[in-house]
């Protein structure tokens, strides 16, 4: 046992009572800001709305289709199903959002002890990795696998003399838990386990070939999702996966994992971090773990090799980065408290800042959100808007959302809005309404321009390809007056303007 006085000469980073603070402490953004603004969260929280309560409306019932099936992108929705049973879908969908930076400061946790055993000061330079491009995008899902995975890996540290009997139906199922919240969680997850295993296994074995072999051995019981990768990409016979592979974005990636508020603050922190990580990797006062280096070099090669859009799903490699940066800075630690205080000191401050910036910047847009939302008192129940905006990667280094803030009137005047995705295996649910027609799924809402110019229609063009007798509104963000005879303005608020159709 630890004696008292060792527990109260152990550093903070090594207390529970400072990790149980900074789990509470990263859900800082989800409790001052009206909305969480993240944009892809506003069409998942319309398909939970959809997915909880669609039966009980004639109008959405009409508009969407909805079917279960066992895919690898199932992770909030799945936590939805309770959560809706004993709160509004917003709210619900909030919490549920909010438990996923806990959630992963606690696998972080679990992961830098299973590794050192005990937590290292670098454990704090992984937490500004809690709010990343990807999650504050809205890609609920995969951040919520990830946590799980972290959480997996670790269970693996600590087990690693268990035997086959029950080792094998544990971490199947433990696998396949990871797979459903989200396939490309779970393919980190078998990266980090296999790289893990293989270091362990080489220090050991008489050879490479018998350590190679021990080690798909061991690891056979992660691979069971494999079989249902392969029914569910075969349920989508028919329909095609887009793939792609852009060695110029792989360039862009690594300097806007942190992307929140600010440009310059953003790109520095990733200077500043890989900077410190550098340092401490190359220091002669450091002590390295080689498995979890082998674990980074791992899945950086699976960011080399992985293709920008993957099973109809972009930023597909964008999203291995931050997994990559938590294991990197895990992999090293201080020898001497001192260094260890810089270290620590210098995650907390750049997760402090970056909570605070990102706190800010979304209760000022969420303000500007909402007065837009009030746009929905001027729309009857079952409503149909076609909404058109700039999508939010060519817009400003903000992440603004106004392709799909418009999904919100699905869930408070269940209307049919052009918001959603119609993506063939991706998605559990599809729009039914104007299936086939133009103005039917998200990409119709795109327009071109922005900041960066992104190729797409101007609004008069999409305008006029607008098939007016298949809707009654149009929601316009970001984007002048449009003074047309057969529109008529009945709301502007800070960004957006609601248009009635006349007949």
């Amino acid at each position: 046992m630890i004696s008292d006085e060792t527990a109260r000469q152990a550093p903070f980073w090594e207390r529970g009572w400072f990790w149980l603070l900074i789990a509470a402490a990263s859900t800082l953004p989800f409790v001052v800001s009206p909305l969480p603004m993240m944009p892809d969260y506003f069409t998942h929280t319309a398909r939970y709305h959809i997915m909880n309560h669609g039966a009980q409306s004639p109008f959405l019932s009409r508009y969407f289709d909805f079917h279960w099936s066992l895919i690898g992108n199932l992770g909030v929705d799945l936590v939805m199903v309770p959560l809706g049973l004993v709160l509004p879908t917003e709210p619900a969908a909030r919490l549920a959002a909010a438990l996923i930076p806990p959630l992963t400061v606690w696998g972080i946790h679990a992961v830098a002890k299973g590794a050192w055993g005990k937590v290292p000061p670098t454990a704090l330079l992984a937490l500004p990795f809690l709010w990343t491009f990807s999650f504050i995008y809205g890609f609920v899902n995969y951040h919520l696998g990830v946590a799980l995975g972290l959480l997996v890996l670790a269970l693996w540290m600590r087990l690693p003399a268990l035997s086959a009997r029950w080792r094998y139906p544990l971490f199947a199922v433990l696998a396949m838990v990871v797979w459903i919240a989200h396939v490309a969680a779970w393919g980190g997850l078998l990266v980090m386990v296999g790289m893990w295993e293989l270091t362990t296994q080489l220090r050991s074995a008489d050879s490479p070939l018998k350590a190679m072999w021990t080690t798909v051995l061991r690891t056979l019981p992660l691979l069971l999702p494999l079989v249902f990768i392969l029914l569910w990409r075969a349920a989508s016979a028919g329909t095609a996966d887009l793939f792609s592979y852009d060695w110029r974005l792989k360039m862009v990636w690594p300097f806007v994992v942190l992307k929140a508020e600010n440009k310059v603050f953003d790109i520095a922190c990733v200077g500043v971090l890989a900077g410190i990580t550098a340092w401490l990797l190359i220091s002669r006062r450091t002590t390295k773990d080689v498995r979890l280096l082998a674990m980074a070099a791992g899945l950086a090669g699976a960011y080399l090799a992985m293709p920008t859009m993957l099973f109809n799903s972009f930023f597909a490699d964008e999203r291995l980065l931050p997994v990559l940066a938590i294991v990197l800075v895990l992999s090293v630690a201080p020898l001497d408290r001192r260094q260890g205080m810089i270290v620590a000191l210098a995650g907390l401050a750049l997760l402090g800042v970056r909570l605070a910036a990102i706190s800010v910047g979304w209760h000022q847009r969420a303000i500007a959100a909402q007065q837009d939302l009030r746009a929905l008192d001027q729309v009857p129940q079952g409503s149909r808007i076609a909404a058109l905006a700039v999508t939010t990667y060519c817009g400003s280094w903000q992440m603004r959302g106004f392709e799909h803030l418009a999904s919100l009137a699905i869930i408070r005047r269940d209307a049919f809005t052009n918001t959603q995705w119609d993506t063939s295996g991706a998605q559990l649910m599809h729009p039914a309404y104007n299936k086939g027609r133009p103005f039917n799924e998200l990409s119709s809402v795109t327009l071109g321009g922005g900041r960066t110019q992104c190729a797409g229609p101007s609004v008069v063009q999409s305008l006029a390809a607008l098939p007016r007798d298949r809707f009654d509104y149009v929601w316009i963000f970001d984007q002048p007056e449009q003074r047309l005879p057969w529109l008529r303005q009945v709301f502007h608020g800070p960004d957006g303007r609601l248009y009635a159709i006349r007949r």
